[in-house]
């Protein structure tokens, strides 16, 4: 398990409890961007951001945190996930051949709470979608759920970034 995965478990009490942790990590972009989330079986989630911007020139901003309950969208399909089970799922989704992976490239990181214990599994590259075939169902509905994950989790950090950092400006 990745050390950025045992941080997010640390960090939420990693146990049994929990469904699904999340880790992005946006490797080197104007943004800087990340985010720890983790569900609980509950589909109850708590999230961290971090961000850097350029034109912000104070160190040591704090992490925002929230919590509340996914979108019924996310609750939908990862419900429709975990019935379909996770057998299919590869540790690694990368465009690069030989699993090789970047330093500098974002990834995304899942750490999923199955019956037969914790699978871990990593998307890297941003545009990946557009070199990385998704084929069976597990593959798709994962996919899925990572699109609608994200698209979430960046209205979110919008929403954050305009409210919780416009007095640093």
């Amino acid at each position: 398990m990745g050390s950025k995965l045992k941080e997010l478990q640390k960090l939420y009490k990693g146990d049994e409890n929990n469904l699904l942790y999340y880790y992005s990590s946006p490797g080197f972009t104007y943004d800087l961007f990340g985010c720890k989330l983790a569900i609980d079986h509950d589909l109850n989630y708590r999230m961290v951001f971090r961000y850097f911007d350029p034109k912000i020139k104070i160190l040591g901003k704090p992490d925002f945190y929230c919590e509340g309950m996914i979108p019924e969208s996310i609750k939908q399909k990862l419900t429709e996930l975990i019935a379909v089970g996770f057998s299919d799922l590869k540790p690694i989704y990368s465009p690069y051949s030989n699993h090789y992976v970047p330093d500098d490239t974002g990834s995304h990181e899942y750490l999923i709470n199955t019956k037969d214990g914790f699978l871990r599994s990593s998307l890297y590259s941003i545009s990946f979608s557009d070199h990385i075939q998704f084929k069976t169902k597990n593959e798709i509905l994962y996919y899925e759920l990572h699109c609608k994950l994200l698209k979430w989790i960046q209205g979110l950090y919008d929403f954050v970034k305009q409210i919780h950092y416009s007095d640093l400006k």
